[in-house]
């Protein structure tokens, strides 16, 4: 200040300045913060070194230049400003984008800017002061930070799960991808807290498990976790299955800004997973079953066999039978079997053309599907062997049905026709057994035989919901 030679300028020399000029001038030298003054109506230049050190290579030349010359680059911008100021008027620019010359080259600079008139004397506004705050460092920091922003928005629009951001302890939504906005029914939840757009998981404790990955800092996994959504907020709840994380994501200072949730739907892994363990379990209890079913076969053969010939010969022909139902069953995946399908299966070594069958599709549990299984292995050899298929002529009518509608009932009927006269046993076999207490048990059904000596028959009637059971 005190090299410059005042007195040429239209300020005129310094102790001539008046008194409010000097105080203004005491009040910008003092502060640490960038100030420059424009005084008069050529806005002569009067800074602090704070502005200095902003002025680059500009000082010490345009100290006490008028501001057009000063800096030219910025003239319009500069006159009107303090046009405002002579005229009363102040004005704040926040950000302002201007390109200045400091250092030999042209720069985007971004300033916020204060403009205040400064009286003279006699209280007429005479100058202004403008207090100069460079931004760039944080315009230039927040526009990369929007272009990462951007371009993670980007990648994550096209990432295969689901993924959102949310904001602050409150957790409020500032992007959710395609796959989130499925899974949650197509919501739009920007700007809401997670708690008030979608509220079902209050209660299911996903927004307490965000609330401590908040606050500790720690990710949060989840690993085929259910939850229960409502497509679109509204509805029933929907169970699913999800692989997930809250990550916490810090700023620059370390403090934890947002929580990243990334994930993928695992419903239909899930319940793959869920059937194999039943697979699993069906065919251990399945296992257990048929070596039960061979060992009462093998029992009750042999204690009523006249030789071993006979018995090996039984044997043989009850467990193909059994093995036969089992086939039937795994070409359902081990779900039902109908009526049909188990009839085809244990009459085929028969000779099914002998067979008539009638009747509807019917779905049978497995265990039901294997008791009628064997029974109808055990009339069919008697058939063969004592009945009417011992002879060229004889047949055999199958036929079931379903009847009623408030408590419907399978009433199945076995009828032979066509053999040699029959007569009752005289002696209780593994076959009565097989027909009365497995076929009747498991179907928990009533079975009448009749001998009449114009050929066997066999009815059973259950309730259908007992025929279909596992």
């Amino acid at each position: 200040m005190r090299k410059i030679e005042w007195g040429e300028t239209p300020l005129g020399p310094a102790h001539r300045w008046g008194q409010s000029l000097r105080t203004a001038i005491s009040i910008v030298l003092r502060s640490p913060t960038p100030i420059v003054m424009m005084w008069g109506a050529d806005a002569i230049l009067i800074y602090n070194d704070a502005y200095a050190r902003f002025a680059g290579g500009r000082h010490p030349q345009i100290l006490g230049l008028p501001a057009r010359e000063a800096w030219p680059e910025i003239a319009d911008h500069n006159q009107r400003m303090i046009d405002t100021c002579l005229s009363g008027g102040s004005l704040s620019l926040r950000d302002q984008l201007m390109m200045l010359n400091r250092n030999g080259v042209a720069e985007e600079v971004y300033l916020d800017l204060f403009y205040s008139p400064v009286p003279d004397d006699e209280g007429v506004p005479a100058g202004a002061m403008v207090i100069v705050v460079e931004t760039t460092d944080r315009v230039l920091a927040e526009r990369r930070r929007i272009d990462e922003m951007q371009r993670m928005h980007r990648m994550f629009d096209q990432a295969p799960g689901f993924v959102a951001i949310l904001a602050g302890a409150d957790h409020v939504f500032e992007f959710t991808n395609p796959g989130y906005r499925e899974l949650i029914g197509g919501r739009d939840v920007i700007g809401q807290r997670l708690a008030d757009a979608v509220p079902e998981v209050v209660a299911q404790g996903f927004v307490a498990s965000m609330d401590a990955a908040f606050r500790t800092g720690e990710a949060h996994v989840g690993i085929g976790t259910p939850v229960f959504l409502r497509k679109g907020g509204h509805g029933p709840e929907e169970p699913r299955n999800l692989d997930f994380i809250y990550q916490p994501i810090r700023d620059e200072g370390d403090q934890i800004t947002h929580i990243l949730v990334m994930g993928m739907d695992v419903t239909e892994r899930a319940r793959a997973q869920e059937h194999q363990r039943f697979l699993l379990n069906e065919l251990n209890h399945r296992v257990k079953n048929s070596l039960a079913t061979v060992q009462s076969v093998v029992r009750h053969t042999l204690r009523q066999s006249s030789s071993l010939k006979e018995a090996s010969e039984s044997i043989s022909a009850r467990i193909l039978a059994l093995s036969r139902a089992q086939d039937v069953l795994t070409g359902q995946s081990w779900a039902e079997a109908t009526v049909a399908a188990v009839l085809a299966s244990a009459l085929e070594p028969m000779g099914a053309q002998r067979f008539h069958l009638d009747g509807p599709e019917v779905a049978l549990g497995r265990r039901q599907a294997l008791a009628l299984s064997l029974a109808i292995h055990e009339l069919a050899t008697n058939a063969v062997k004592y009945g009417a298929l011992s002879s060229d002529d004889g047949t055999v009518r199958i036929s079931w049905s379903v009847e009623g509608n408030n408590a419907p009932r399978f009433r199945f009927v076995w009828l032979e026709r066509g053999g040699p006269p029959v007569c009752p046993p005289t002696r209780r076999g593994f076959g009565m057994d097989v027909i009365e207490r497995g076929l009747g048990a498991e179907l928990d059904a009533d079975v009448a035989m009749s001998y009449a000596p114009e050929g066997f028959a066999l009815e059973l009637d259950a309730r259908l919901d007992a025929v279909k059971i596992g």
